[in-house]
């Protein structure tokens, strides 16, 4: 493999990795771990800034009903920030099991989360939908009472990164594993912007 080719592949993975890191810090980042506060984290930067009105509780019950969601949520998001171009943030697992089988009380679905084939976006209330791995955030079935499954946000607003975005790039040999490591360095900074335009999605087991 030729130095430009190389090079070339290891930014697409150093891009990639970078990423998946970031989504994971920006919701569980503990700075004591060098990492930037993450919005669950329970610190005065982190969870402390949100607002008890800002977290919203689900029971099994109520996630798979839609007037729940009308009174809970929807009908308690400030007019400034439904202008914002808000979205939620939640497994892939929560949105399929819980959000696209929502039915009427006939049993009939009711199409409140889909695939918009307009804007190719997965919406749910028209809002747009980032789903994403369970480390980041468990699906709903999976979490334990009190623990959170999602996230309704307006990103730019809510949170601020500070990068240089200089990688720099070590190479050396792990004789435990007896290969190669590339490694990719870049300093980051992260907290919480304006909690107001965060809500957060926890899980209850009884109402």
């Amino acid at each position: 493999m030729g130095v430009t080719v190389f090079e070339t592949e290891l930014a697409k993975v150093l891009v990639k990795a970078y990423v998946e890191a970031m989504e994971i810090e920006i919701i569980k980042g503990n700075p004591a771990s060098n990492q930037m506060c993450g919005i669950l984290n329970n610190s005065a930067d982190g969870l402390q800034k949100i607002d008890a009105s800002h977290i919203i509780e689900f029971t099994a019950e109520e996630i798979a009903d839609w007037t729940a969601w009308e009174t809970k949520l929807f009908a308690e998001i400030p007019l400034g920030m439904e202008g914002a171009s808000p979205e939620f943030v939640m497994a892939k697992q929560t949105y399929v099991a819980n959000l696209c089988t929502m039915k009427d009380l006939n049993g009939q679905p009711i199409k409140k989360a889909g695939f918009d084939v307009t804007d190719k976006v997965h919406k749910f209330n028209e809002y747009p939908v980032a789903r994403v791995e369970k480390d980041i955030f468990k699906d709903f079935n999976s979490c334990a009472d009190g623990e959170y499954f999602g996230m309704f946000w307006v990103g730019e607003e809510a949170y601020a990164i500070n990068s240089n975005l200089n990688f720099a790039v070590t190479r050396y040999y792990d004789n435990e594993k007896n290969e190669w490591v590339q490694k990719g360095i870049v300093i980051n900074d992260g907290k919480i912007l304006n909690p107001d335009y965060i809500f957060l999605l926890k899980k209850k087991e009884t109402a």
